[in-house]
Formats: structure tokens, sequence, C-alpha cells
């Protein structure tokens, strides 16, 4: 038997990344997996935010997605592709409303935007059928701020 084999058995598998999403700032992702064979469904929610250390954030969005695609497991590792469909909310900093003096806060009006984008992750797991450690690679494309990040995850259920 090829160990690039996959049994006709479905995994059911929860995952949480924590990274950074380029241009905005820290990121994490939870999702749940159902796979059959090579197919695997995932639903996502994934956020992030600019981090600042004296001002409100600037940008923060959240997504929740649903995603399709091709993995394969090679006995040691889980490897995957899946993309899909997301409702995408973008909080952005709009003009100031009122700066109170040089040591308070800024306060800022919120610009909030909801956007329909196309979600995409890209991972390997590496572990064994009940636990795993991985990279993912998460974007979203969308009108209003599309983004990619880079997320170390664990991953805990039927993996295989």
């Amino acid at each position: 038997e090829s160990p690039l084999t996959v049994k006709n058995l479905p995994s059911f598998y929860l995952s949480a990344g924590l990274g950074g999403a380029v241009g905005i700032g820290p990121g994490a992702m939870v999702s749940a997996t159902i796979a059959v064979d090579h197919l695997q469904i995932t639903a996502r929610l994934a956020g992030a935010s600019e981090f600042t250390l004296l001002e409100p954030p600037g940008t923060s969005l959240s997504e929740y997605g649903l995603m399709a695609g091709y993995a394969l497991n090679t006995g040691v590792s889980h490897v995957y592709a899946v993309a899909g469909l997301a409702m995408v909310s973008v909080d952005r900093r709009g003009r100031e409303i009122d700066h109170s003096g040089e040591w308070s806060w800024t306060d800022y009006e919120r610009v909030k935007e909801t956007t329909v984008g196309v979600p995409i992750q890209i991972g390997v797991d590496f572990g064994r059928s009940f636990a795993a450690i991985g990279l993912a690679l998460m974007a979203n494309l969308n009108p209003s701020q599309s983004y990619t990040g880079l997320l170390l995850t664990l991953s805990l259920g039927k993996l295989r």
C-alpha cells in the first residue's frame, strides 16, 4: 500500500491558529473540518487587528467562511488547500472626533463595512491521528480589505 493512500473513513477535527496578517497585524483563526477521502470542507472564523500602543486600532477585520478543497494524508503529514465564500466585516478608523490633551487617547469615528470575500487556506499539519501542529497560509480576497497571513496551528480530533 502506498504511503499516499487515503482511507474512505470520514474524519473531523478542530483547529486553532495564531499568527499575523500582512499590513494589518496580529491574527487568529478557529475552524472545524470534515474530510472524506481527498475532499475537505472547512468552516473558518478568522480575525486580525492592527496593534497600536497609544491609539485605538486603525483597522480590524473578521471573517466567517465556508471552504472546500483537496487534502492529502502522507502518514506523517496532512497537506491541504481549500477556498470558498466568506462574509467579511472591516472596522476602520475614520476622522478624528476628540483629542482632549497630550496624554489622553484621541477618539476617532469608526467606519464599518461588510462585504463578501473569497477565503483561501493552504496548510500542512504534522502529527498523529489525534493531534497535529502545522503552518497555514490564509488569505481573503475582497473589495474592502484583502489580506494574507501566516499562522501556527494546533489541530485536535480524528485527523486521519
